[in-house]
């Protein structure tokens, strides 16, 4: 089953990527970043467009450039990675619910998390947010199976399994399994706890680390016994800190520390505290009535399901909030949401990381409570039509709203590899993707009085502007320019901005 539910989920998230452009800035600028790092043979410190990225650790690009060594620059091997970690987590899920729960509500779990609308539209895109969902995810699967203990119960035995009279209880408790298998697994679930939290910092930093501030929730609030001594924090911190030094030392020192201030300082603490990157409350009134956002976001992105949701919630109140292990999704759940909640900069895939534990609570939920899964097949059945339905709208509309493919493409032929690039106003990175595919030149930012003198010097040349600036810039063209407009005059190029491009080329 967990075979069939990963190769179905890759082929619901993959339908259609290869088809359509790389969209919002995002995707284009990891893309770019990702070529620039294997023409540069460079795997440490990102560029786009040649300058430092330090938005994200490298994780993603790591990935991304696995995938395009592959099936070369594509929208396809950009997209892939998310596509893959999508259908591991639905896999990860199905098998993290059947040891929470059993194997119905493990699968209906999966099913719910692979069809709601943000894991739908991340699992297509091409950034780091499906990887950070995954590492996050397998390390609260990790750390539930620390707490639980292999035997079933709420009590976490130590790592430490060299002790005879330890053993002996532990095979007690467990009927015939030999004691050296107990304390294996409990091993492999320590690794895995730790080795998935420094995977998570890579994907996308310190946020990944959230499972850490869950674990401090649940200990707080369920008070479960030998928490401590499963964990076994003085020793798991160092290796999961070791795992990212390797990558970590050599990118502070290169970039002379700029990477951590940039990096954390201006990117992890700006969009807890600033509006970022045009995203954020521009004043308190706003901040405030921004809060439940992130609630409205899960409702809508679970529509189909959502609506049982209140039902849930109060047979969770009725009884108590329930046992360990929905105190300890809850835990999970409440913290991811109140760190992006009290955040000044809320994008509603940021709340991503917490939808698998909203599955697996509300399926344990259902299942506990006796009710039959039976009316979730009509709902699965309508969200994947829905979905594959706007797949298919996708190829047709996205690329009017990214038109940097199909202006490379009618430009192809009349650019050489060695032309200077030029933007003019427009702050569009997939320009820069798709037009990097044809030229070695980093893209030169300009103003509208610099285009003249841009094109005017020796070598050939292309420059890329609003047709409007063409039109007062250039009034007529010197004989053997090329002039390549875009094939439709409404292109989105900004986020409430529509205008035609034009595409000026000296041979």
């Amino acid at each position: 089953m967990a075979a069939a539910l990963f190769l179905g989920a890759f082929l619901f998230h993959a339908f259609g990527t290869w088809a359509f452009s790389l969209t919002y800035q995002d995707e284009s600028r990891f893309a770019e970043a990702t070529r620039e790092m294997r023409e540069r043979h460079d795997w440490i410190v990102p560029r786009f467009n040649g300058q430092f990225r330090f938005d994200k650790p490298p994780l993603a690009y790591w990935c991304q450039a696995a995938a395009m060594a592959l099936f070369g620059e594509t929208e396809f091997a950009a997209r892939l990675p998310s596509i893959a970690s999508a259908a591991i987590l639905a896999v990860v899920i199905f098998l993290f619910g059947a040891r929470l729960t059993n194997l119905e509500a493990g699968f209906w779990a999966a099913i719910m998390f692979s069809t709601n609308l943000v894991a739908m539209v991340e699992a297509k895109a091409a950034t780091a947010d499906m990887l950070l969902t995954l590492f996050m995810t397998l390390a609260f699967w990790a750390g539930w199976e620390l707490i639980r203990g292999q035997d079933g119960s709420s009590q976490a035995a130590s790592l430490n399994c060299s002790s005879r009279r330890e053993e002996a209880q532990i095979s007690s408790s467990r009927g015939t399994e030999p004691p050296h298998v107990g304390c294996y697994k409990r091993v492999t679930w320590w690794l895995l706890f730790y080795l998935s939290l420094a995977l998570a910092f890579l994907a996308k930093g310190p946020i990944g680390w959230t499972p850490l501030l869950a674990l401090a929730i649940f200990r707080w609030w369920a008070k479960p016994a030998a928490l401590r001594s499963a964990f076994r924090v003085e020793l798991g911190l160092p290796l999961t800190l070791g795992l990212i030094a390797l990558w970590g030392v050599s990118a502070f020192t290169r970039t002379h520390g700029e990477y951590l201030r940039v990096g954390i300082g201006g990117h992890v603490l700006a969009r807890m505290t600033t509006g970022f990157d045009g995203h954020g409350a521009a004043n308190l009134w706003t901040y405030l009535l921004g809060l439940p956002i992130y609630l409205l976001v899960l409702a809508v992105s679970f529509a189909g399901w959502s609506f049982w949701f209140p039902w849930a919630f109060t047979k969770l109140r009725a009884e108590k909030f329930g046992g360990a292990s929905e105190r300890y999704l809850l835990a999970g759940i409440v913290i991811i949401f109140a760190v992006f909640t009290l955040s000044r900069t809320r994008l509603p895939h940021y709340t991503l990381p917490a939808y698998p534990l909203v599955a697996l609570l509300f399926t344990r939920i259902w299942e506990t409570n006796g009710r039959s899964f039976r009316p979730f097949k009509p709902v699965a059945a309508g969200i994947a039509v829905i979905a594959v339905a706007a797949s298919l709208a996708a190829m047709w509309f996205v690329p009017r709203m990214a038109p940097g493919k199909d202006l490379a493409r009618q430009c192809a032929p009349f650019l050489r590899p060695g032309s200077a690039f030029g933007i003019v106003d427009l702050d569009q990175s997939s320009l820069i993707w798709y037009f990097r595919q044809r030229v070695s030149d980093c893209a030169h930012s300009l103003k509208p009085d610099e285009a003249a003198a841009f094109m005017a010097e020796p070598g050939p040349r292309f420059c890329v502007m609003p047709r409007a600036v063409a039109q007062e810039k250039f009034p007529s063209m010197p004989e053997g320019w090329r002039r390549v407009d875009s094939a439709d005059d409404r292109y989105y190029v900004g986020a409430n901005e529509k205008l035609s491009i034009t595409v000026l080329i000296k041979p």
